[in-house]
């Protein structure tokens, strides 16, 4: 389910125009970040060939798991005060969250 919801999203949530700015909508980053915007003919503005569900899918991440045994799935924390550790994130989250999400 999580898979169709997302297929949906990206289907509906378009570009958008606000104050002289273009805001990227899910599909249009999809097709930058999947090779498919070269697909759009530069004279029409417009898809050249359609877009199938198949394309779609090969270009969403295999599913991988890492079991909970795993070093890997350990998360390495130096401190026994979970009140530290959660006043320490609260304010780191707010300037990473800034520098990481997508404009």
């Amino acid at each position: 389910m999580n898979t169709v919801g997302s297929i949906i999203k990206l289907l509906t949530i378009t570009t958008e125009s606000k104050e002289e700015k273009t805001i990227p909508g899910l599909f249009d980053i999809w097709k930058n970040k999947s090779g498919f915007s070269s697909r759009i003919s530069a004279e029409s503005n417009t898809a050249v060939g359609v877009y199938s569900l198949s394309d779609i899918i090969k270009t969403l991440p295999s599913f991988t798991t890492t079991s909970t045994g795993e070093t890997d799935a350990v998360m390495q924390i130096k401190t026994e005060d979970h009140g530290i550790l959660k006043n320490s994130y609260e304010k780191v989250f707010p300037s990473e969250w800034e520098k990481k999400k997508v404009n």
